[in-house]
């Protein structure tokens, strides 16, 4: 029994040492995640609406509006408010290439401003999911993402096999002048109290890998709501009537409640819908409905109720994931859980270096090594090379980084700022050994 617990432990502390920096940069960046709408909300006026009323879409008066503002464009999407006092949204696209936002007052239509797609929202999914690597030369990031899901479930089983839980620890009852005693009951503690989200999280994430994987072996379709626009076709785009598209979506799914439209421009148009009905745990896109604008007549309609389980359970993973299924306060909850993992991570790594340098000698299988060291920074060097790809990609055709709000660029910068001396941090602890 004792060389059982033994060997979990050695197994909890070989996976934090070699990969948890790696752990904590997915975890902390999908806490920020979590509340990155919000943040974009906060920061940014033209996302705050006062005084709206909260009635019905109005999509045709939107996209008129929009119009109006940007005849030069194509409306590649529009989206209804997340919530009162949110403002709708629209993606646009031109010949300079990539996309814009343009904000719009629910109740008015009144164009409140055009920013670039590049938003606090955007960079934290795409670098959550991702690492911002996308295939091509290389894998796709999910994988390397997803398998830090796998990662995280070891961790968690290996602690609950080897640690004595006890009721004080997760209350911080024990009291101690030591440090290594202090941090270690604070990494009992957080780890007691977010073991359930830490499973979740990780079940989740490991999700996306298995659908990454189904993709890319041509065992499923990826999903694909809208095409890249003819842009040059701009000015004999016939006229689109969004309203009625939510009519005949509604004839389909009584119940749809739209939250956006994507338009895919070409020589035939088609509309996407997609929405929440009353079934509960489901991401947009499981309720889809696509439309022809011309002949005015629905081609596809699938209702999140009539999914085979497999398709069901892979629209549920979004909402358990993050947290954007019952309000404000069920996030807040999730960002709180993803705050004290991803600081019980790093609190493992200091009760390590506190052990270590109480022994003077490290501890057998438990030291990383320099193989991990330097999958960590390739990791980190690519993540670097493709934010830089990818984001220049979205910021420079769009008017340059004039569009880009000053908040993104201090929110981003400031958690690079947190990774890059986490990383330096990690390393000092490292080499003490």
């Amino acid at each position: 029994m004792q060389a059982s617990r033994h060997s979990h432990f050695r197994l909890h502390s070989w996976l934090g040492l070699n990969l948890g920096l790696l752990l904590f940069i997915v975890c902390l960046s999908g806490t920020i995640a979590t509340l990155s709408a919000e943040i974009d909300w906060l920061f940014n006026p033209g996302l705050r609406v006062s005084g709206a009323t909260g009635a019905p879409p109005e999509w045709n008066r939107w996209y008129r509006a929009i119009q109006a503002a940007h005849p030069e464009a194509l409306v590649t999407a529009v989206s209804a408010p997340q919530a009162v006092g949110w403002a709708a949204t629209a993606t646009i696209a031109s010949d300079t290439g990539g996309g814009r936002l343009v904000l719009v007052h629910p109740d008015t239509a009144a164009v409140r401003g055009t920013i670039s797609e590049f938003t606090v929202t955007r960079f934290f999914r795409s670098f959550h999911k991702q690492f911002y690597i996308y295939p091509g030369a290389l894998p796709h990031g999910v994988y390397l993402v997803g398998s830090l899901g796998l990662v995280l479930i070891g961790s968690v089983v290996s602690a609950l096999l080897f640690y004595r839980m006890r009721w004080k620890d997760a209350l911080l009852r024990q009291r101690s002048r030591n440090p290594r005693t202090f941090w270690s009951t604070l990494h009992r503690a957080t780890g007691l109290w977010t073991a359930l989200f830490s499973l979740l999280f990780a079940v989740t994430g490991v999700w996306y890998l298995y659908e990454r994987i189904a993709i890319d072996s041509g065992l499923v379709g990826e999903s694909v709501v809208a095409s890249s626009p003819n842009v040059h076709a701009a000015h004999i785009t016939p006229p689109i009537d969004l309203d009625g598209a939510v009519e005949l979506a509604r004839q389909q799914v009584p119940q749809l409640d739209v939250r956006t439209i994507f338009v895919r421009w070409g020589e035939w148009p088609l509309l996407t819908l997609v929405g929440q009905t009353d079934v509960w745990l489901v991401r947009d896109a499981a309720n889809r409905v696509v439309v022809d604008p011309i002949r005015r007549e629905v081609v596809s309609a699938s209702h999140a109720g009539d999914l085979s389980l497999g398709v069901r359970l892979g629209h549920t993973m979004d909402p358990l994931h993050f947290g954007n299924f019952a309000g404000l306060g069920v996030k807040l909850l999730w960002f709180v859980a993803g705050l004290l993992i991803s600081l019980s991570i790093l609190v493992g790594v200091r009760i390590w270096s506190l052990r270590i340098g109480a022994r003077r000698t490290p501890l057998p299988g438990a030291g990383p090594t320099v193989l991990s060291m330097a999958g960590t920074f390739a990791v980190l060097a690519l993540t670097t090379y493709g934010s830089v790809v990818n984001i220049g990609a979205s910021v420079a055709p769009a008017a340059g980084v004039s569009l880009v709000p000053a908040y993104v660029w201090l929110v981003v910068g400031g958690f690079l700022v947190v990774i890059f001396a986490a990383t330096a941090w990690w390393v000092l602890a490292l080499v003490r050994r």
